[in-house]
């Protein structure tokens, strides 16, 4: 049963508030919590020994220190002020560092020797063989005098028109064309010997009227196959119809490469039979 003094005990569930229990009286044993030790760092006095450390040699910065006065000096004006140093003696450079004027038989005149080249001259073809200095080109962009200095940089100035080899056919342009021109002669020269050896001996050059003529009936032997493929029945039940679709397939491609060569070589060489050689 619960009493009306004191705190009521936390009620869980409602099986446990209408079934008495004698155990539900008796009041419940708090587990002490036992915390696990503070973290301490290892190192936080050399830590602090390090901060101090490195302020100390900073303390120097600052207004200079002042000693203090000592006890002698207390209350007095003016003690450390060091008095001002005598007046010096009015200094005359004429009369300190003249020299003293030898006498008539004590002087002796120097004698120097005269000079091979004459410097006047020599000053003069200096002066005349400096360049003058040329004016920097610049521009005024405002109204207050500021200056743009017209240069490379600046985006403003025909660099490339000036230059010397401006309009100039490059050097490497000429090898270059040199070289594609002895190239294509090498090719006439080659392709004429070749003809030449081809009229010889038993092979010669095919004319482009019996190139046309082979492609016109080359072309012709295609539409017939490609004629007879498509007239072919669509089941192939037996093997003589899978055959025949076979050998047109085959038919088909052949012609299609030798219709491809004879098309891409602008050059074909045939070989002459005996008859032709030799004749009838």
């Amino acid at each position: 049963m619960f009493t009306s003094y004191g705190p009521k005990p936390p009620v869980k569930n409602y099986g446990e508030f209408f079934t008495e229990s004698v155990y539900n009286l008796r009041p419940a044993i708090q587990s002490e919590v036992i915390r696990p030790p503070r973290h301490v760092c290892q190192f936080s006095d050399a830590v602090k020994k390090e901060l101090r450390d490195a302020k100390r040699p900073r303390r120097t910065f600052g207004y200079a220190h002042t000693p203090l006065a000592g006890p002698t000096e207390f209350l007095h004006k003016r003690p450390r002020v060091e008095p001002c140093p005598p007046p010096a003696k009015p200094f005359d450079p004429c009369v300190e560092l003249r020299e003293s004027i030898p006498k008539k038989p004590d002087w002796k005149p120097t004698y120097r020797l005269p000079l091979s080249r004459d410097m006047v001259a020599k000053t003069k073809m200096k002066v005349l063989s400096i360049q003058t200095k040329e004016p920097i080109p610049k521009f005024v962009d405002t109204r207050h005098g500021d200056t743009v200095i017209l240069d490379a940089k600046s985006g403003l100035a025909n660099e490339f028109v000036l230059k010397k080899s401006f309009g100039i056919v490059p050097k490497y342009i000429k090898r270059y064309e040199k070289s594609a021109i002895d190239r294509h002669r090498a090719q006439l020269s080659a392709a004429r010997g070749a003809e030449l050896l081809a009229h010889q001996s038993k092979y010669r050059w095919l004319t482009e009227e019996e190139r046309a003529d082979i492609l016109r009936k080359l072309k012709y032997n295609f539409d017939e196959a490609m004629h007879e493929f498509q007239a072919l029945s669509v089941v192939l039940d037996n093997q003589t119809k899978i055959k025949r679709k076979t050998a047109l397939e085959k038919t088909l491609n052949e012609l299609e490469k030798t219709i491809f060569t004879v098309e891409s070589l602008q050059k074909i060489v045939i070989v002459l039979e005996p008859q032709d050689l030799y004749g009838p």
